[in-house]
């Protein structure tokens, strides 16, 4: 009878073992709605997963687009308008069933899209939406479940101190069931020279006392909510006012903030004065203006202009907010592009702390404390600033905070260098080495700032992250970053220079580990990586949830994915259970290591599977007699050679190929059992 046990758990001992090492795409889905212009396009922009492995993804959708034959928009669009976006959230359980969707859709001009999502708590799900409202009669926005017209638009705010017809921003919050539990919309306003609310006459919409708000609206990358439930938005200021007036040249004129006529920005919330401490002065229309609420935007705890000057030339296309969140202690983390050649330009609140902006796109990361107040600056710089380098790009894509170490991972690519002229990539003060047009990453310490590691991911030409807009969603957990990246030529492992991608344009996912050693590739077989159009990345224990857009035919898991309109949004579900556990780079291109911890200590065996021989790795002394014991049960000793320096290697050449229980023992006579694959 113990036989037949023994025999009963190790046959569950396989299937678990071999799941474990399990590698394979479980699904594939797509959709492609029809584009007539070409303006819009389909693609996914962000994802989350819960604890459940559920994913929600927000996407953008042409009319006529179905997954799995169900229609994303289900309803014929109003008033013959064909071409404008349509944007979503799904939810998608991990069988691939869509379990809910919301929409937005407007039959106007303006596209409603949604930019960004994020989890909260398992419980509540926050988006950060951007609409426009309906002015006219003929106009009609599907708010979620909710058809708005322009005389039920007080549905969404207030109408008599409304102070801006165009653009919005809106942070609405979902519970997992899809039910739209709050909805706050965000702006700035303004009072003018007299105190009085600048406010839009709706009736008249001519006068010279119709104003509206003319300022950069919130871009992905510009919002968060910490582990507190506080909410961050930041946004480009321009603090500018257009007057709209049949006397007015060009029927507008334009209003600064410098000249007078406004004497208080106020914050407004679903329409409502609700703050009044928001900063009014600074040196020039643009700057980059943050918030922080408490949870549900009861109070505003702090708001502030990052930058102590700026420049009159600046426009909004100069400053890129790649990715704005926080770290395990609540620091606040901005992470940023500014294309200017204004040269040194200090940080508000902490003169000292300064950035250098010369002839080219600079990259950097700005460390906040709690109330916003400054802490530090990293930029990577090139160590030239001679004309001929105006045309190398540093961009800096996304900022991760490692769950396990609280350790800074940024991502970004890199331009053109003129190698000729030997000019070294510094960050902050420490020099990379790297090469020209690269997708690079950096390690560095938290509290310090000071360089762990870093890495590059190598082409003989050149590669770079997949992006849509300014959003990047790559892993890095579990000593892997995993991403998406197009390349021209070939990509390259780091150990040992083979080039596994034989197409003149590709994209794929790249795995690496925190020191850039090459894990793996997964070629997409595309023929064109200019135009992916996004790179989504969600991560649930064993399955990887793999996202984008493209405009060309691509393939995944062998799947052909073809647009028939301009572009075809993608969504796959990739398992590998490997992802469970910390990698650990053995040198071997390819090897997999099983990890094991113990009451007093750590076990690591590599490669797993083997084919004749076993490292094991242990910060305990171990006796040189182990036990291995095969799949039906039938138990030898076996004996291990130390190196004298806590690692034993195992030599099973003569082994068949099978499951195998290796049970190491300690010299104060500890067991522990790793299990092993041979091939």
């Amino acid at each position: 009878m113990k036989a037949i046990k023994r025999i009963i758990l190790l046959a569950a001992f396989v299937v678990l073992t071999l799941a474990a090492h399990a590698q394979h795409f479980d699904w594939v889905k797509s959709y492609s709605g029809q584009e007539p212009s070409g303006k819009y396009w389909n693609y996914i922009v962000s994802s989350v997963t819960d604890s459940q492995g559920n994913l929600y993804v927000a996407g953008q959708f042409a009319n006529g687009a179905s997954v799995d034959g169900q229609e994303l928009l289900p309803f014929p669009p109003h008033g013959g308008q064909t071409e404008n976006s349509n944007s979503c959230i799904m939810k998608i359980s991990p069988q691939g069933d869509i379990v809910w969707k919301k929409i937005l859709h407007a039959n106007y001009g303006q596209p409603s899209q949604i930019y960004g999502l994020q989890l909260v708590g398992d419980t509540a799900l926050f988006a950060n939406v951007l609409f426009a409202l309906p002015k006219e009669n003929n106009e009609y926005l599907y708010f979620y479940d909710t058809l708005i017209t322009k005389d039920n638009v007080d549905y969404l705010l207030y109408r008599d101190s409304l102070a801006s017809t165009g653009i919005s921003t809106a942070i609405s919050v979902f519970d997992l069931d899809g039910n739209l539990t709050e909805n706050y919309i965000f702006h700035t306003a303004y009072k003018d020279s007299k105190g009085n609310l600048i406010t839009l006459d709706r009736q008249s919409n001519n006068s010279f006392d119709s104003v509206y708000i003319y300022n950069q609206q919130f871009k992905p990358g510009d919002f968060h909510v910490d582990n507190q439930g506080n909410i961050y938005f930041g946004h480009l200021a321009t603090d500018a006012l257009w007057l709209y007036c049949d006397t007015c040249e060009y029927q507008s004129q334009r209003y600064d903030l410098e000249n007078g006529l406004i004497s208080e920005v106020v914050v407004m919330v679903n329409g409502r004065q609700r703050f009044f401490d928001a900063p009014v002065f600074h040196p020039s229309p643009y700057n980059y203006r943050l918030f922080k609420f408490s949870p549900h935007f009861n109070d505003m705890l702090a708001c502030r202009y990052i930058f102590d000057e700026s420049n009159s030339s600046w426009s909004y296309w100069d400053y890129g907010a790649r990715e704005l969140t926080t770290d395990n202690d609540n620091n606040v983390l901005l992470l940023c592009n500014i294309e200017s050649d204004i040269g040194r330009l200090p940080l508000s609140g902490d003169t000292t702390l300064a950035v250098r902006l010369d002839n080219f796109t600079e990259g950097m990361v700005i460390k906040f404390d709690e109330e916003l107040m400054p802490l530090s600056v990293t930029q990577l710089t090139i160590g030239s600033s001679e004309p001929g380098l105006s045309m190398t790009i540093n961009l800096f894509n996304q900022c991760i905070v490692e769950p396990d170490s609280n350790s800074i991972i940024i991502l970004g690519s890199i331009g053109r260098i003129p190698q000729d002229y030997g000019y070294p990539v510094f960050f902050g003060q420490d020099t990379l080495d790297i090469q020209d047009n690269c997708a690079w990453f950096v390690r560095i310490d938290n509290q310090t700032g000071a360089l762990q590691s870093y890495g590059y991911v190598p082409s003989s030409s050149q590669t770079t992250f997949l992006t849509n807009h300014s959003i990047l969603q790559s892993i890095a957990q579990k000593n892997r970053i995993i991403t998406q990246v197009g390349y021209k030529e070939n990509i390259q492992t780091g150990d040992s220079s083979i080039s596994i991608a034989p197409y003149r344009f590709g994209a794929g996912l790249y795995i690496c580990d925190y020191d850039g050693n090459y894990i793996d590739f997964i070629d997409y077989g595309i023929d064109a990586p200019s135009v992916l159009l996004s790179g989504c990345l969600s991560l649930h224990d064993s399955i990887l949830y793999i996202m984008g857009g493209s405009r060309f035919d691509l393939s995944l898991n062998n799947t052909q994915l073809s647009p028939t309109g301009n572009s075809v949004a993608y969504i796959a579900k990739y398992v590998d259970t490997a992802f469970m556990s910390p990698y650990v780079h053995t040198g071997d291109t390819g090897s997999v290591s099983i990890t094991v911890g113990g009451d007093k200590g750590t076990f690591v065996a590599y490669p797993n599977p083997f084919r004749q021989h076993v490292t094991i790795e242990s910060s305990e002394t171990l006796t040189e007699t182990a036990w291995l014991t095969d799949l039906i049960g039938r138990r030898e000793q076996v004996r291990l050679t130390a190196d004298g320096s806590g690692r034993y290697s195992l030599d099973l050449s003569s082994r068949p190929q099978a499951l195998y229980l290796l049970t190491l023992i300690t010299t104060d006579e500890k067991q522990h059992t790793i299990k092993l694959l041979k091939q």
